[in-house]
């Protein structure tokens, strides 16, 4: 009776009678097998019986974990409970068919990137152009080969895997743009407020140190000197964030190196003579 079959279909009625002729004693004391859960979720859709055991054998052989459903309804259902890495869909299914259960896969919004595969014995270009039209990932003609199914199902997975790992980084990239946006316009906006306070501060502090008596002088400067600093950090916290935005414009310029030393020694001299330090 085998021999009637194309490669794949006897592949299958092997294994049926291979678990069909396993002792009774045997099937009672095997254990149930362990699953690993990090394994990829395929659903196999198949009204026929023997095409969905062969679906699930080969899955599981490639490193799936399968559920089988024999309607399209069930699986339907059972996706607003849990999603799968890999869906894999008979077309001719007593019932709701495969092309109904497609687009309501894809009427799902959790569902709508779950890779499907619709396997049929229909290779007619309609049938492939509707699959298509209803959301099927890929095409796969029955009878299959095994080794040809599990090799397109682990592509497709790690395929499907790698887009969402891109459009994860896209998202992802696009909140940290609007997120550097967002602390840019802050920045720029608490850097123009703190200027007009401090501008004031520097002009009186000036004319205080050029017209002030000579009690007043020193701290005058010095106040001068710690409101040039303040300015000179808000704007060095606008430059960051201009550079965080890619729009710092870089202007080159000469300075006297014994001129800042004086400023930074000016600068900490206060904090050194606080300090009790010589």
């Amino acid at each position: 009776v085998i021999a009637q079959f194309s490669e794949p279909l006897a592949t299958t009625y092997q294994w049926i009678a291979a678990e069909v002729g396993q002792p009774e004693a045997e099937k009672q004391t095997a254990l149930p097998p362990q699953i690993d859960t990090s394994l990829p979720l395929a659903f196999a859709i198949d009204d026929d019986t023997t095409m969905r055991g062969l679906t699930a054998r080969v899955l599981g052989a490639a490193g799936f974990r399968v559920q089988e459903f024999g309607q399209g309804e069930l699986a339907v259902e059972a996706l607003t409970r849990t999603l799968p890495d890999l869906i894999l869909l008979d077309v001719m299914m007593s019932g709701m068919d495969g092309f109904e259960t497609c687009a309501r896969i894809r009427a799902i919004p959790e569902a709508a990137r779950v890779p499907v595969v619709m396997l049929t014995g229909l290779d007619d270009l309609d049938s492939i152009q509707r699959a298509f039209e209803v959301g099927a990932t890929d095409f796969l003609t029955k009878p299959f080969k095994p080794a040809i199914l599990a090799n397109r199902a682990k592509y497709i997975v790690r395929a499907a895997r790698a887009l969402t790992d891109a459009e994860t980084r896209r998202v992802a990239a696009a909140e940290a743009r609007k997120a550097t946006d967002a602390k840019s316009a802050f920045l720029a906006n608490m850097s123009h407020e703190l200027r007009t306070p401090l501008n004031a501060i520097l002009g009186y502090s000036e004319m205080l140190a050029e017209d002030g008596g000579s009690d007043v002088v020193p701290d005058a400067q010095r106040i001068h000197r710690a409101g040039t600093q303040l300015l000179d950090l808000v704007n060095d916290i606008l430059d960051l964030s201009k550079i965080e935005a890619g729009r710092m414009e870089l202007h080159v310029t000469e300075f006297r190196v014994t001129e800042l030393m004086n400023d930074i020694s000016l600068s900490l001299e206060p904090l050194v003579e606080s300090a009790g330090n010589k």
